[in-house]
Protein backbone atom coordinates (compact mmCIF):
# COMPACT_ATOMS: atom_id res chain seq x y z
CA UNK A 1 0.00 0.00 0.00
CA UNK A 2 1.15 3.53 -0.74
CA UNK A 3 -0.48 4.86 2.43
CA UNK A 4 1.67 2.82 4.79
CA UNK A 5 4.52 5.35 4.98
CA UNK A 6 3.94 7.89 7.74
CA UNK A 7 7.14 9.91 7.29
CA UNK A 8 5.74 12.93 5.44
CA UNK A 9 4.95 11.08 2.21
CA UNK A 10 1.37 10.32 3.17
CA UNK A 11 0.73 13.95 4.12
CA UNK A 12 -0.72 14.91 0.76
CA UNK A 13 -4.26 15.15 2.08
CA UNK A 14 -5.70 17.93 4.22
CA UNK A 15 -3.25 19.64 6.57
CA UNK A 16 -5.14 19.50 9.83
CA UNK A 17 -3.66 21.28 12.87
CA UNK A 18 -2.75 17.86 14.28
CA UNK A 19 -0.80 16.98 11.14
CA UNK A 20 0.95 20.35 11.20
CA UNK A 21 2.07 19.66 14.78
CA UNK A 22 3.17 16.17 13.72
CA UNK A 23 5.24 17.61 10.87
CA UNK A 24 6.77 20.18 13.23
CA UNK A 25 7.70 17.51 15.78
CA UNK A 26 9.24 15.30 13.08
CA UNK A 27 11.11 18.27 11.61
CA UNK A 28 12.47 19.47 14.95
CA UNK A 29 13.45 15.93 15.91
CA UNK A 30 15.27 15.44 12.61
CA UNK A 31 16.93 18.86 12.95
CA UNK A 32 18.25 17.92 16.40
CA UNK A 33 19.55 14.62 15.01
CA UNK A 34 21.23 16.45 12.14
CA UNK A 35 22.75 19.02 14.51
CA UNK A 36 24.11 16.20 16.66
CA UNK A 37 25.43 13.97 13.85
CA UNK A 38 26.37 16.54 11.19
CA UNK A 39 26.95 19.93 12.87
CA UNK A 40 28.95 21.16 9.87
CA UNK A 41 26.02 20.59 7.49
CA UNK A 42 23.90 23.35 9.01
CA UNK A 43 26.58 26.05 8.69
CA UNK A 44 26.75 26.11 4.86
CA UNK A 45 22.94 26.03 4.65
CA UNK A 46 22.77 29.40 6.42
CA UNK A 47 25.45 30.86 4.15
CA UNK A 48 23.56 29.78 1.01
CA UNK A 49 20.48 31.89 1.77
CA UNK A 50 21.53 34.80 -0.51
CA UNK A 51 22.28 32.27 -3.27
CA UNK A 52 18.70 30.99 -3.04
CA UNK A 53 17.44 34.57 -3.40
CA UNK A 54 19.35 35.04 -6.66
CA UNK A 55 18.08 31.68 -7.93
CA UNK A 56 14.47 32.66 -7.20
CA UNK A 57 14.89 35.68 -9.50
CA UNK A 58 14.82 33.74 -12.76
CA UNK A 59 16.16 35.45 -15.87
CA UNK A 60 13.63 35.29 -18.70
Amino acid sequence: NEGESEEGITIQGKLTPQRVELIKSIATRNKEDIERKFPDLLKPIKKEEPIKETKSKEKK
